[in-house]
């Protein structure tokens, strides 16, 4: 679950600092952390179109965290006023300096990782640099480039199956029981366990399929079946195609009437 989708965490990043135990402290600190990891690709991504973003602003945290909170009701409108006064000293929370010290480096890690691959994709394509033009990032943050009509992301082969991994786990529960069935040490009989499980809500469908279904051997088999690029075309009328590049893999997404 996505940290700021829990309102305990919530809670515990809106709350007074003084009113919490040393334990809920050390939790809220750790989670503040990983909230700045689930909007560090909005942030970036802004950075990479030429935006500038003040690191240092506290206001990153009221906006990103504390509306959120506020949104899920779990911060009352005397939370809110406390947070401005404090919030208008300075970052002196440490959730608040801990989320805006990881934003800083989430963000200055997708603008090295941006330059990195916009060389390889360079090389790949044997343009110039103003030729590829940033584009997005996708939402496992992997890094788009355009280049005419085409869109490209530079991977390693490790990111790649990783991504590949983490969409096949998220769409078990609307696969059939017969194609689950080969990835379980389940006997033949059981298909309708596996049918049972993906009538379940789909966030439990798919924690509880993780856990029976070898997903990493299945994706192995899909990659090697369609390449990675079918994990990635997922818009009407795109097309997707991948191709090794030395170390990395280049994947790219074109209009699928294309002569390609």
């Amino acid at each position: 679950m996505c940290v700021l989708c829990d309102v305990t965490v919530l809670r515990r990043l809106g709350a007074a600092f003084d009113t919490l135990s040393p334990t809920e402290r050390a939790e809220a600190i750790r989670e503040a952390r990983e909230a700045a990891g689930v909007v560090s690709p909005e942030l970036a991504e802004s950075v990479l179109r030429g935006e500038t973003l003040d690191a240092g602003d506290p206001e990153l945290y009221s906006r990103h965290v504390l509306a959120t909170a506020k949104e899920e009701g779990v911060l009352s409108g005397s939370d809110t006023l406390r947070w401005r006064t404090e919030l208008a000293r300075g970052p002196q929370d440490p959730r608040v300096q801990a989320f805006l010290s990881s934003c800083a480096e989430y963000v200055a890690d997708y603008q090295a990782g941006a330059v990195e691959r916009r060389k390889v994709l360079e090389r790949y394509l044997e343009v110039r640099a103003q030729d590829v033009k940033f584009s997005s990032i996708g939402r496992d943050g992997e890094i788009w480039f355009g280049h005419r009509k085409d869109t490209y992301a530079v991977l390693t082969d490790d990111e790649a199956m990783d991504i590949a991994i983490f969409r096949l786990t998220e769409g078990l529960p609307s696969m059939p029981a017969e194609e689950l069935l080969p990835y379980t040490r389940l006997p033949a009989s059981a298909l309708d366990v596996l049918e049972g499980i993906r009538g379940r809500p789909a966030e439990e469908a798919s924690e509880v399929l993780a856990g029976i279904v070898d997903v990493a051997l299945m994706a192995e088999d899909r990659v090697v079946r369609d390449g990675y690029a079918a994990f990635f075309a997922e818009e009407e009328g795109t097309a997707s195609d991948d191709t090794d590049f030395g170390e990395y893999v280049i994947v790219r997404l074109y209009p699928d009437d294309e002569a390609h």
